[in-house]
């Protein structure tokens, strides 16, 4: 299963994911895990060598496209504080106030942990080959702006310094592989999240691994759109608990110090520890809530689900998939929110003893007039 960008630079991943079962053929694997390991390996050695300049110069035009849109409208508001407190010097210090936002992002960023594989030197790399793009896209946001040369050069790096740390691309992929090995006894799952390629190497790292076991009979795992299915496995929407946690991390924050001013008795050095000592106790009194509401969740509502589904049948297993994906697809709908999912849903069942099994599937044609396709298809299973 493939969810985010339908393309891996510029190729569908239809197209390699079938290119891959005709070059793997009949050929078994021990572990899900191998099938994983041998798709990535000829999307490296295979695919990628077929990716030309023009898409790899692409993926960085895009990706700084999208940042200095963010960093746009970050120096915007800094210019509406900016003139809510001086409105005559405002215009004047225009440039220098982006050089300060600039700054200040090349700071952030360079202290985020590099995607694995990539360092400070291919930051510099990065900077060789394609400064001249992202130049491109400084000057369609910033062609008005006179900027400094050093605050150009700090977007540049700002931008290098994305593409080589731990942070999504708008064409970032997720690849879901999953089902039986030959010495699997239960299915497994391994998930990949897949961004192009930089410096001539698959920008690659592994995601979510469910290995069902006797100690763990079942896993509902959700990809893309996860916050319907975490609301009906948890209670409660992770958007709230984010929110949520959000308002106590401030309030016990703030606490110490409302407590040390309503006791005025206390001054100096007293004052000084009680709001430590008291913080450090409000502190861990919001670890303790945050783990109890947790295991609260699931004993309360993931378990007794998790339980429920490991004794159900196939058929009521994709009857479930199919239920949570049109539950999603209607929040969608009836909220604000982008309409991400919809449309007709593919349902397959995979087991060990029959495969994958198709219970629900669209085509784009009608089958019973490519009947041919239909025979090639049979042909190529037997």
């Amino acid at each position: 299963m493939v969810y985010g960008s339908a393309d891996f630079m510029g190729i569908p991943w239809e197209t390699i994911i079938k290119m891959f079962r005709r070059e793997l053929g009949s050929r078994p694997f021990d572990r899900v895990e191998q099938y994983a390991d041998c798709f990535l390996a000829y999307l490296t050695d295979s695919i990628a060598p077929l990716v030309g300049e023009p898409e790899r110069r692409n993926l960085v035009a895009v990706t700084a496209n999208s940042y200095l849109g963010y960093l746009e409208n970050l120096v915007a508001e800094k210019c509406v504080e900016q003139l809510q407190q001086d409105a005559h010097s405002c215009g004047r210090r225009v440039k220098q106030l982006v050089d300060d936002v600039v700054d200040a992002e090349l700071l952030r960023w360079r202290s985020k942990p590099y995607f694995t594989g990539y360092e400070q030197v291919s930051v510099r790399r990065i900077k060789r080959a394609y400064a001249d793009v992202i130049e491109e896209q400084i000057q369609s946001y910033f062609a008005k702006a006179e900027l400094y040369k050093k605050t150009r050069a700090a977007i540049v790096e700002v931008v290098a310094q994305l593409i080589a740390k731990d942070v999504p691309s708008p064409y970032q992929s997720g690849v879901v592989i999953a089902g039986f090995g030959v010495m699997d006894l239960f299915p497994c799952l391994r998930s990949y999240l897949i961004d192009g390629i930089v410096l001539d190497r698959v920008k690659c790292k592994g995601d979510k691994k469910v290995d069902v076991k006797p100690d763990m009979k079942a896993s509902i795992t959700p990809f893309a759109e996860v916050q319907v299915v975490a609301s009906f496995m948890e209670g409660v929407d992770p958007l709230y608990l984010e929110q949520q946690y959000g308002w106590l991390k401030q309030t016990f924050s703030d606490l110490p110090n409302v407590i040390a001013n309503q006791l005025p008795q206390i001054v100096g050095a007293d004052k000084t520890a009680l709001v430590q000592i008291s913080g450090d106790v409000m502190e861990e009194m919001l670890k303790e809530f945050v783990s109890a509401f947790a295991d609260h969740r699931r004993k309360n509502y993931w378990w007794p689900i998790v339980n429920r589904v490991s004794a159900m049948p196939k058929e009521e297993l994709a009857a479930l998939a199919e239920a949570l994906v049109n539950l999603t697809a209607l929040k969608r709908k009836v909220s604000d929110d982008h309409e991400t999912v919809g449309g007709p849903v593919d349902v397959a069942v995979i087991s060990k003893g029959d495969g994958l099994i198709w219970i629900k599937r669209k085509h784009y044609f009608t089958p019973d007039l490519n009947q041919h396709f239909i025979a090639n298809c049979y042909r190529r299973e037997q």
